[in-house]
């Protein structure tokens, strides 16, 4: 956690059982910011974070009903903020989802101005 440059690594809460006080990112307060030297790696535990796995922690979603491009409003945040090359893209004004290149760092989640939050960062399944 002291690594993270961006305050990123935090305690996982109660609500996560056996693993509560295990460090996490809620990228709802603050998402990975892909930092290019990966400083987190090389000070945890050896095999928990692996270079040879990819800097991929998840995949965001999108539930078009509440997204405001989607609902017909101009909006293109996600995809502007987003640190990863090819990872967003805007299709006909609306944002989509590379999930190939989608790392679920979460910043497209962080950045959303919509009322109702319409990006889900769902866990890497290993």
């Amino acid at each position: 956690m002291d690594a993270c440059p961006h305050d990123a690594i935090v305690h996982a809460p109660i609500r996560f059982r056996e693993a509560a006080g295990t460090p996490t990112i809620d990228p709802s307060n603050s998402p990975c910011r892909m930092c290019t030297d990966a400083p987190c790696i090389p000070v945890c535990p050896e095999g928990v974070l692996l270079h040879d796995r990819g800097m991929k922690m998840g995949e965001a979603r999108i539930n078009i009903l509440n997204c405001l491009a989607h609902q017909g409003t101009f909006c293109s945040t996600c995809v502007e903020q987003c640190p990863v090359d090819g990872a967003m893209r805007l299709e006909d004004g609306k944002p989509i989802i590379n999930s190939t290149a989608c790392t679920g760092c979460g910043v497209c989640q962080y950045m959303c101005p919509a009322p109702v939050n319409p990006l889900m960062i769902l866990a890497r399944q290993t």
